[in-house]
């Protein structure tokens, strides 16, 4: 068992370099913990004469606002009118909006394809596609059809 007391000289700068190398990738490992999960947030809670480690509780999502609500205010109105469409400056008067952010809508959910406008004298009037008219009935906005 001679060979457990050997001694080898390691330097200084030879440890300080290895400790510096691994940091990083500590630093990695700890990321991939946090986004697997596996590492959540505790609180360290002192009840009496002992500590004791509590995990936070996260809050559930439990109302997802969507990013584009003129456009799901666009749909709604285009089911109940059904039919008959909409010219695009009336559904921005009735959603009180601004004709930009009225013509923006308009332009995401023709990409969607939920959507049709078509020109006239007094304007694009505005049309639910068959599309449209599954997402409207799939969401429950009435519609009438």
């Amino acid at each position: 068992m001679s060979f457990l007391s050997v001694q080898i000289a390691v330097p200084l700068w030879l440890l300080l370099l290895m400790v510096v190398g691994l940091i990083p990738l500590f630093f990695q490992i700890l990321k991939w913990l946090k986004g697997k999960g596996m590492l959540a947030k505790a609180d360290i809670v002192i009840d009496g004469h002992m500590k004791t480690i509590v995990p936070v509780k996260t809050k559930p999502e439990t109302s997802k606002k969507s990013k584009r609500p003129n456009e799901v205010e666009m749909l709604k109105l285009l089911a109940l009118k059904g039919e008959q469409g909409m010219l695009l400056q009336s559904m921005a008067d009735a959603l009180d909006i601004e004709s930009n952010m009225a013509k923006n809508a308009l332009e995401y959910l023709q990409g969607k394809k939920l959507v049709e406008a078509i020109g006239g004298m007094g304007g694009n009037k505005v049309f639910l596609t068959q599309v449209g008219k599954t997402y409207c009935g799939m969401k429950g906005y009435t519609q009438v059809t």
